[in-house]
């Protein structure tokens, strides 16, 4: 992967096509994050990426990076590489801050993943983490886990984070939306007729006219933990802001 794609991708993350059949999801992901985020400072560290895809929404904030080593060029290399099953080089109490963005349900043990998060943050340190509550299966390499708002915030906590909020995203309709069109997508059509292109081609429209419709009501964005009725009980992501006892 080259630089310019990589920079594409991630640009792609914050700012989605209205077209794309998870631009509900991505817009709400990136405006609860900048929420959580936009007044941050000192040193974090975005764990599980080699670039962080929201490190501008902290313009006041350095923040590194931390992966599981592989073949990716210098320039892409993260500040930090480890592999399967070790500690990530960086030192304890070292970060003001920690990032997880989509990372949770690819690790195949968050207990140890979390331990790790607490292990270098300093006293006080601030983690954001966002995961799926509902999702399609992705992948890459291995797809694990989703959670509910409860199961994510004892997870933290089991990990020695005080949890101090925890938001359900994309909820109600927006999430039916998502998920109906992130399982249309993949059909088995023939990919290399006609009748396949003008049938993505339609569904790029029709995602584009659901999405700006939907883009219209505001109400199913975010939700409400642990909510017994209502839109917050049917959720795509969960973000969850919580520190590290002093």
């Amino acid at each position: 992967m080259d630089v310019d794609l990589l920079n594409h991708l991630v640009e792609n993350r914050r700012n989605p096509s209205r077209s794309s059949y998870d631009y509900l999801h991505l817009v709400d992901l990136r405006d609860a994050l900048s929420h959580q985020l936009r007044h941050e400072r000192g040193l974090w560290l975005d764990f599980g990426t080699i670039v962080s895809p929201y490190a501008a929404l902290m313009p006041n904030a350095t923040v590194e990076t931390a992966d599981l080593v592989s073949d990716a060029p210098e320039d892409l290399k993260p500040t930090y590489e480890f592999e399967i099953g070790e500690k990530c080089p960086a030192p304890d109490a070292h970060f003001d801050g920690l990032i997880s963005t989509q990372v949770l349900e690819h690790v195949d043990t968050p207990a140890n993943y979390l331990h790790e998060a607490h292990r270098m943050l300093r006293p006080g340190g601030r983690i954001v983490l966002s995961t799926h509550g509902i999702w399609e299966d992705h992948p890459s390499p291995g797809d694990y886990h989703r959670w509910t708002t409860q199961g994510l915030r004892r997870l933290l906590e089991e990990a020695g984070f005080a949890v101090d909020e925890v938001v359900p995203i994309t909820c109600g309709i927006r999430a039916l939306s998502v998920l109906t069109l992130a399982y249309l997508r993949p059909l088995p059509w023939n990919s290399d007729s006609r009748t396949f292109r003008a049938r993505m081609k339609i569904l790029d429209y029709a995602s584009l006219a659901v999405n700006s419709l939907l883009s219209l009501r505001q109400s199913d964005r975010f939700g409400t933990e642990g909510a017994i009725e209502g839109h917050s009980r049917l959720y795509v992501d969960v973000v969850v802001r919580g520190h590290k006892p002093r």
